[in-house]
């Protein structure tokens, strides 16, 4: 009898230890999973977006994976992206994200909305106000006009983080401002716990590390008619003044 007891509790034990380690790795099915990676802009967005919405057609039981590597870009790119993610959890889907190496600025700003987050302990994370950029010269009126859009637009950054995150709001404006760069298993014991989960690895993921590409808002395109590379390192976006989110060392 004792023995008996010694080998259900050892099954039990091996079991309970199998789950934990399952726990530690996060599966993302390739066939329902969007790559964002690099710097968020029009067309990059408009095919996040775009991809994100021919998933949201299958069965509710099966997620939407999107998987991120970014350092952020353009606002108004990036919202065409929670917006599609939005579109899909409204018709009842589950959206998971997942983290590499970066999810930063306008990058973390999408990784917030969706239904659960999933990082690597060191995977960078940043929230930043947003900028202005433009490729022209402008007068007062116009600079006094983007001054003001621009305090909007991060006062609404702010309050969907906060929302979203449940931090502090204190320890939130402080780092907002600082725009400091978070290791995800440090940013996970500032916040709600079940807001952020750390993975030690991503199942179903081709390249978890792999390098987002970065590129100057301004400036003419890079001719790859050569080379045959897409997605050039200076993009010169359509209008003439940009609400950006990105951190200055990236662009």
């Amino acid at each position: 009898m004792r023995n008996l007891i010694l080998i259900l509790a050892t099954a039990f034990f091996l079991t309970f230890l199998a789950g934990q380690a399952n726990a530690h790795v996060v599966e993302f099915n390739p066939e329902r999973t969007v790559k964002l990676i690099g710097t968020i802009y029009g067309s990059m967005a408009k095919d996040v977006a775009r991809k994100v919405r021919s998933l949201a057609t299958g069965p509710l039981d099966k997620p939407i994976n999107l998987f991120i590597n970014s350092y952020g870009g353009s606002v108004s790119a990036g919202n065409q992206i929670i917006d599609a993610i939005e579109g899909a959890q409204y018709l009842g889907y589950k959206v998971r994200c997942g983290v590499g190496m970066y999810a930063m600025s306008m990058a973390f700003t999408i990784l917030s909305q969706c239904t659960e987050r999933y990082t690597l302990a060191n995977t960078q994370l940043m929230f930043h106000p947003a900028r202005i950029m433009t490729r022209r010269p402008i007068l007062a009126p116009t600079l006094s006009y983007w001054a003001d859009e621009l305090e909007r637009i991060n006062a609404e950054i702010r309050l969907t983080l906060l929302l979203s995150m449940e931090m502090d709001s204190h320890l939130f404006d402080f780092h907002f401002d600082k725009e400091t760069i978070w290791p995800a298993h440090v940013l996970a014991t500032k916040i709600d716990p079940n807001w952020l989960l750390v993975v030690k690895d991503f199942k179903g993921v081709a390249n978890v590390h792999e390098e987002p590409r970065r590129f100057r808002f301004f400036g003419k395109k890079k001719n790859t008619a050569k080379t045959g590379v897409q997605g050039a390192e200076r993009i010169t976006p359509d209008p003439p003044v940009e609400i950006i989110g990105v951190p200055t060392f990236s662009n």
